[in-house]
């Protein structure tokens, strides 16, 4: 099977690509401008997604692109729908031309966080920002112009490449003894090893790529649920025992009030795991050992930087 990872230096790309979760299979790689194997491909244009799908012969296409500034979003609707929803319909387009399956990531920000009970799959969506708004549209353009598809909607991603809360915090403790961090909004960190071990088993079940295989939207979250006030004391826990930081840091507990933001967080974002365990046996990761890795992964960067 020939892959086509869009996105492909990304986060989570980086980790499809780099963790061995799509061997044996054919993986090319594209972002927007060339950078050595990595191929240039602008999923906002229709005619370049043509013109590469003829000179390649492609199966699977896995989109880790993205608009994920939530915040820059709120001032930069154009920008987030341009990306999460346009550019997702464009490659939906050229997979149901083509004959190709699409892997599409999406969010829990898709739901308000009102709900007092983990959300499953078919709970009502209701976006309070527009970045949410944006990946539920991306759903909805993808859903009505191909068949098969997989959504993988995920919450709080981490991992060594790229922006994300760990790194933050890790910033943070160096530049301060105490950090302030929201503690009324609840979540599941997932590390991106983990959404790439998820896919791996999906694309090698028995029916995948045929009109049996059970195509559509499916959560992937991780255990334990926590908010970000407990997640970020996990992360400086770790990071002192692996001796990324040089002193404990003190995290102090405040509201959503207390630290504004130009977009309200949904207040519970916890996704549901039922349906993706049915489906493919895949039970929720712990989020606590990826962090441990992500952790060691950035202790022999720093090394390799010394060095």
């Amino acid at each position: 099977m020939i892959i086509l990872v869009v996105g492909a230096t990304g986060q989570l790309g980086s980790e499809l690509v780099q963790s061995g979760a799509l061997e044996p299979h054919t993986v090319l790689q594209a972002v927007r401008s060339e950078a050595g194997e990595v191929k240039a491909l602008d999923v906002t244009d229709p005619e370049a997604l043509a013109a590469f799908f003829c000179a390649h012969k492609i199966d699977l296409v896995i989109n880790a692109t993205g608009y994920t500034a939530v915040d820059r979003a709120e001032s930069d609707h154009e920008g987030a729908f341009l990306l999460n929803a346009q550019a997702v319909a464009n490659l939906a387009d050229v997979c149901a031309q083509h004959d190709c399956v699409l892997i599409h990531f999406s969010t829990d920000y898709v739901f308000d966080g009102k709900q007092k009970t983990p959300y499953v799959e078919s709970s009502p969506t209701c976006p309070v920002s527009v970045y949410g708004q944006s990946k539920l549209a991306g759903e909805r353009l993808l859903a009505e112009r191909l068949d098969k598809f997989i959504i993988l909607r995920v919450s709080w991603l981490f991992g060594a490449n790229g922006h994300n809360f760990v790194k933050t915090m890790l910033k943070l403790a160096k530049t301060g003894n105490v950090v302030r961090v929201v503690n009324d909004q609840k979540g599941a960190p997932t590390g991106v090893r983990s959404v790439a071990s998820a896919v791996a088993r999906i694309i090698c079940h028995d029916s995948f790529g045929k009109d049996s295989f059970p195509w559509g939207v499916y959560h992937l979250p991780s255990l334990p649920a926590v908010t970000w006030f407990q997640f970020a004391g996990v992360v400086f826990d770790q990071a002192l025992e692996l001796e990324l930081l040089p002193k404990a840091v003190k995290v102090v507990p405040i509201s959503s009030e207390d630290y504004p933001t130009p977009v309200k967080r949904p207040e519970n974002s916890v996704l549901a795991s039922e349906l993706i365990a049915d489906a493919f046996g895949i039970a929720p990761s712990c989020w606590k050992t990826d962090l441990r890795g992500m952790l060691q992964a950035l202790k022999v960067q720093n090394q390799h930087v010394k060095n």
